[in-house]
Parts: structure tokens; C-alpha cells; sequence
């Protein structure tokens, strides 16, 4: 979470993943890519500014989202 202070809330390791291809309609239908990994939003997370950053071996993609979620509970 970035704030006055930034705090790691979440992390995990060893994310299976593969390759997919680009549809060519990408840009207008999204890749429809199944999801490698879901992150788990409990009740307590407050809402604010979070940064995903992913890292593989050969490249890295950052990640940020904006939105209070509504959460079950």
C-alpha cells in the first residue's frame, strides 16, 4: 500500500505461469487471458493506493489500481 508510508500487504513466490498469444482484436475485445493468480482483498485492507509489481526472469510489469472495492462481510 503507498501512503505516508509504504507497506507491503501481500506477496507470494513461484507463480506458476506460460505464454499465451495476443488475439489480434486485443486492443478493441482484451486477450481474454485466463488468470494465473488471484490476490486475496480481506475485510481489513483499507482502501487507497495499491501497487502490483511483477517480476519474472527475463522482464518485469508494474502494475496499479485506484477504486475502493466493496467487500463481502
Amino acid at each position: 500500500r503507498i501512503g505516508a508510508t509504504n507497506e507491503t500487504v501481500w506477496s507470494r513466490k513461484d507463480v506458476p505461469s506460460q505464454a499465451h498469444p495476443i488475439p489480434e482484436n486485443a486492443s478493441s475485445h482484451g486477450c481474454r487471458w485466463p488468470a494465473a493468480l488471484q490476490v486475496p482483498i480481506p475485510v481489513g485492507w483499507r482502501s487507497g493506493y495499491y501497487v502490483a509489481s511483477l517480476r519474472a526472469e527475463d522482464f518485469s510489469v508494474i502494475v496499479s489500481r485506484t477504486r475502493e472495492a466493496k467487500r463481502a462481510g
